[in-house]
């Protein structure tokens, strides 16, 4: 996927988590609820996202 930091600050990679969630590393937290950085992101289980 398109991202332009690779650390989850530009948010170019956001993606809308449709079903599950994730957890980001070293800190970084997406701004609007029930998104995700995917640069930065792991899933906590089985996800679905709109990409």
């Amino acid at each position: 996927m398109p991202s332009g930091c690779r650390v989850g600050q530009c948010e170019s990679c956001s993606t809308k988590v449709i079903k599950g969630s994730t957890t980001h590393l070293n800190g970084a937290e997406h701004s609007d609820e029930g998104c995700c950085l995917t640069c930065v992101a792991i899933p906590t289980g089985d996800i679905i996202i709109d990409a």
